[in-house]
C-alpha cells in the first residue's frame, strides 16, 4: 500500500536537493557579482582603454545579476514561515557583519576612527537595498501566505500577470520612485509569489512513473477534502489504484483532478464521487474496473473512450442519480473476462453504449450465492429506445437483463442479435421487478443456452426471437423455456 501524503513528502524533500543546488549556485553568484569592479554600463572610454577586461566583467554581471531573484524565488517556493526566533536569527547576522565585522577590522588594523566608523556602520545598515526589502518581506510574509493559500492557482497566475504588467508600465516605463529600478520590496514581493505558483504547480502533480513499483503493487488515494491535486500521471504504473471520496465535502461537480498516462492497470477502484457530472478514464486495459457511488447528485456521464479490454470484472453500481439523463460509454471495449455489472441506479442511465462488446465471462461461477452469479448482470431499464449490444457473440456464464421499477422504466426493446451462445441460464426481466414498457425483444442468433426465463415482461407477447434456442434446451439436463408474469 502506497501512502499519498508520505510520498509527497519524501518527493518534496528529493526534490529539494536540486532547489539547495541553486541556492548554492546563487550565493556563488553574489560573491561574484560583487567582486566586479564596475557596477555600471561601460564608457566609450573604459571600451577603449580595455575592451576584453570591460566586456569580461559585463559577462560576469550579467550573468550574476540573477543571483537575488533566486534567492527570492526559492523563499517564495518554500515559503516564509514566520517565527520570532527566525526574525532574531536574521536581525543578528545582519548586525554581525555590518557592525560587528567592521568594528573588528578596525581595531585589528589600528584604524579606529569614530566619524569614519560610525558612517561605515549607517551605510552597511540603512543604505542597503536589499537589507531592507528583504526585513519588509519577511514581515509581510504571513500576510502574503494567507492570500496565497486563499486563492486559487488560476487567481494567483492572474494577479502575478497583473502585478508585472503594474510594475512595467509605472515601475520601469514609469521609472517611479519607490520602485528603484526594481531593487525594493515591490521586486521582491513579486517574485516571492512567483516561487509559490511554481511551487503550488508542482505540488498539484503526483506521478507514478518516478517510483519502482513491484508487479502488484497498491495506491491508494482517500479524500476527506477538496484536494490540491490538480494531476495523477500514470507513467508505467499498472499495479492496483484505488480513489476513494466516500468522505470528501464538499463534493466537486467535475474530478478534482486529471488522470493521465494511464494505459494499463491490474485494478481501478473509484468510488465516491457523488457530486461529478462527468467522468473520463483514460483506461486501455485492466483486470478490475470498479466504479462505485459515482454521480448520484445530478446527470452523470462516464466515458472511458480508450478502453479495449477487462480481464476480469466491470462494474458500475448506484452511480447516477435517480431518473436523470445519465449516460455511458464504452466504444472500444471489446472483451470482459469474467463479469459485466450494471445495476441499482444504472437502470436510470438513459445510455448505454457497448457498440463493440464481443464476449463477457469465463465459464465459471462469479458468486457463492446464487441471486448475483451472474456473468453478465445490467439493469438497462432507464435507456431510452432499445437496449442494443450489436456485437455480443458469447457471454460464458449466467446472464440477467433486467429492470428496476415502474418509475425509471422507459426501454422499449431488448436487442442482442449477435449473441449466439449463453453457457449458463438467460433470464430476461426479474422475477421481483414488473415492466410495462418492454415490448420487443431479439435474440434470434441465440443457439445455445442452458435455459431461459422471460419474467415480468407484460407488454411482451412475442417470444418467437428464442426458437433457434429451443433444440438447445432438449439437450441440456433441466433446460426449459418459461415464460411468467406476475401482474
Amino acid at each position: 500500500m502506497l501512502n499519498y501524503t508520505n510520498k509527497i513528502e519524501r518527493e518534496t524533500q528529493e526534490r529539494s536537493s536540486n532547489i539547495e543546488l541553486l541556492r548554492i549556485l546563487s550565493m556563488f553568484l553574489v560573491l561574484m557579482i560583487h567582486y566586479i569592479p564596475s557596477r555600471t554600463l561601460p564608457t566609450h572610454d573604459t571600451l577603449a582603454h580595455d575592451t576584453l577586461g570591460t566586456l569580461f566583467d559585463l559577462e560576469l554581471r550579467s550573468i550574476s545579476f540573477v543571483c537575488v531573484n533566486c534567492f527570492i524565488l526559492i523563499s517564495g517556493y518554500f515559503g516564509i514561515r514566520w517565527k520570532l526566533k527566525s526574525f532574531s536569527n536574521l536581525l543578528f547576522q545582519i548586525l554581525f557583519w555590518a557592525i560587528i565585522c567592521p568594528v573588528i577590522v578596525s581595531a585589528a588594523t589600528d584604524s579606529f576612527n569614530a566619524t569614519d566608523l560610525f558612517k561605515t556602520l549607517y551605510h552597511n545598515t540603512f543604505s542597503r537595498w536589499f537589507i531592507e526589502a528583504y526585513i519588509g518581506l519577511y514581515i509581510l510574509a504571513p500576510m502574503i501566505n494567507r492570500f496565497i493559500e486563499k486563492s486559487t492557482h488560476r487567481e494567483l497566475g492572474i494577479f502575478i500577470l497583473a502585478f508585472y504588467l503594474f510594475s512595467t508600465l509605472f515601475g520601469y516605463l514609469g521609472k517611479a520612485y519607490d520602485f528603484n529600478k526594481g531593487m525594493s520590496i515591490i521586486s521582491l514581493v513579486g517574485l516571492y509569489l512567483i516561487g509559490a505558483y511554481l511551487r503550488r504547480k508542482q505540488d498539484g502533480i503526483f506521478d507514478l512513473s518516478k517510483y519502482a513499483f513491484s508487479e502488484h503493487s497498491a495506491v491508494t488515494l482517500r479524500f476527506v477534502s477538496t484536494p490540491k491535486l490538480t494531476e495523477l500521471r500514470g507513467g508505467g504504473f499498472a499495479g492496483s489504484l484505488s480513489l476513494d471520496a466516500a468522505a470528501l465535502a464538499p463534493q466537486p461537480e467535475t474530478m478534482p483532478f486529471a488522470l493521465s498516462g494511464f494505459e494499463r492497470l491490474d485494478v481501478l477502484h473509484v468510488v465516491g464521487f457523488k457530486g461529478l457530472s462527468a467522468l473520463s478514464l483514460p483506461v486501455a486495459a485492466c483486470t478490475d474496473l470498479l466504479i462505485e457511488n459515482c454521480g448520484t447528485q445530478r446527470a452523470f456521464a462516464l466515458s472511458l473512450p480508450a478502453l479495449e479490454e477487462v480481464r476480469g470484472t466491470l462494474l458500475c453500481k448506484n452511480c447516477g442519480k435517480t431518473g436523470a439523463a445519465n449516460s455511458a460509454s464504452f466504444p472500444r471495449l471489446r472483451s470482459i473476462g469474467r463479469q459485466l455489472a450494471f445495476y441499482v441506479n444504472v437502470s436510470s442511465f438513459a445510455s448505454l453504449a457497448f457498440p463493440e462488446l464481443e464476449r463477457v465471462g469465463d465459464g465459471f461461477g462469479v458468486s457463492d450465492d446464487a441471486s448475483s452469479d451472474y456473468a453478465f448482470y445490467t439493469m438497462p431499464s432507464g435507456c431510452t429506445g432499445a437496449f442494443v449490444l450489436p456485437k455480443l457473440k458469447e457471454v460464458r456464464g449466467n446472464m440477467l437483463l433486467s429492470t428496476w421499477n415502474a418509475s425509471t422504466d422507459r426501454v422499449a426493446a431488448f436487442r442482442f442479435p449477435a449473441l449466439e451462445t449463453v453457457t449458463g441460464e438467460l433470464f430476461v426481466g426479474h422475477a421481483s421487478y414488473k415492466n410495462r414498457t418492454v415490448t420487443a425483444l431479439d435474440f434470434s442468433a441465440l443457439r445455445q443456452v442452458g435455459s431461459v426465463y422471460v419474467g415480468n415482461l407484460s407488454s411482451a407477447t412475442d417470444f418467437s426471437t428464442f426458437a433457434g434456442a429451443l433444440p438447445s434446451l432438449s439437450d441440456v439436463a433441466g433446460g426449459e423455456l418459461r415464460r411468467e408474469s406476475h401482474v
